[in-house]
């Protein structure tokens, strides 16, 4: 048994398929079929039931990868620590989080514990949940905040709910919506909106808000990538659009944006901390999560 065949087989198992582990691993389709079939040659024993292109786990598998995700882990501490050795600021912590879980929690924790200690340093990149939860399963991440659209997660990993945010329908503080209390989702539906690409999960909270409401979602007359053009556009155009709450919480309280009330688009989601099961939780660890809860209960419910 080689370690490689442990990383390639870890892989196979979070994907569900060769070709998906070969994609996350930067190896080629059969390279990793003979990776595993080697490991599986090694110990002796068949690890996974193949049907119809997928590979599912079996109970011999489940109980290798348990075992295997402490080495890893270790190893991932290890190479984390011997980095740090190089470093004045001693360890670094990876932590991933979501557009929209940025500056309501992550930034003031962050802040928080670098003001407490200068014998740490923090490594902090955003992107959407499914791409942080995977980072965080293959050990890129130390630990990921991720506004909640979905509830599946990997088993691999344990999720801590610190508050919740709200969706909402946004627009300029002059659009005359607002000054509107009978609002439903078809009143809406005609009117000219924005919708943000890559701004945290909002593009499945528009398809899902539209859902909801039973109705076809409208076409956006403009589609962003950027927040600042997202609320330049709003704030000075007649546009409508989706947000959470946490993104442009300022833009409300400088009033440069307000909430339009509708009940069909207006829904919590929680904000959720996720770390991998078998990662020890170090002196840093601990502080941080400690100062991501006492920013969560100051920004949500």
């Amino acid at each position: 048994m080689e370690f490689r065949q442990l990383q390639h087989f870890l892989a196979v198992v979070q994907a569900g398929s060769i070709s998906g582990a070969a994609a996350a691993l930067g190896l080629t389709q059969q390279a990793v079929s003979k990776s595993v079939r080697a490991l599986e040659a090694s110990v002796g024993i068949e690890l996974f039931v193949r049907s119809g292109g997928r590979l599912a786990p079996n109970a011999h598998a489940t109980a290798l990868a348990a075992k295997a995700e402490v080495i890893m882990a270790g190893v991932r501490d290890l190479e984390t620590t011997l980095r740090s050795g190089a470093s004045d600021r001693g360890p670094r912590l990876r932590i991933g989080t979501s557009p929209t879980a940025t500056a309501p929690v992550v930034t003031p924790a962050v802040l928080d514990v670098l003001r407490e200690t200068n014998a740490l340093g923090v490594d902090v990149a955003t992107g959407l949940r499914r791409e942080l939860l995977g980072q965080l399963e293959r050990g890129q991440l130390d630990l990921a905040v991720c506004l909640d659209i979905e509830r599946q997660h990997s088993p691999a990993l344990v999720r801590e709910v610190l508050c919740h945010d709200e969706y909402a329908v946004f627009a300029g503080a002059r659009n005359p919506l607002g000054r509107r209390d009978d609002l439903t989702a078809a009143d809406l539906a005609g009117r000219p909106w924005l919708l943000g690409r890559n701004l945290g999960d909002v593009a499945a909270a528009w398809a899902a808000a539209w859902d909801r409401a039973r109705l076809p979602p409208p076409t956006p007359v403009i589609e962003t990538t950027s927040l600042e053009f997202c609320r330049q556009a709003l704030a000075t155009g007649p546009y409508l659009t989706i947000l959470p709450r946490g993104l442009v919480a300022s833009d409300v309280n400088a009033r440069r944006l307000q909430v339009i009330p509708v009940v069909e688009f207006a829904w919590e989601r929680p904000v959720a901390l996720y770390v991998r099961r078998a990662t020890p939780r170090t002196p840093a660890m601990r502080a941080i999560i400690a100062a991501l809860r006492a920013a969560a209960r100051k920004w949500g419910t």
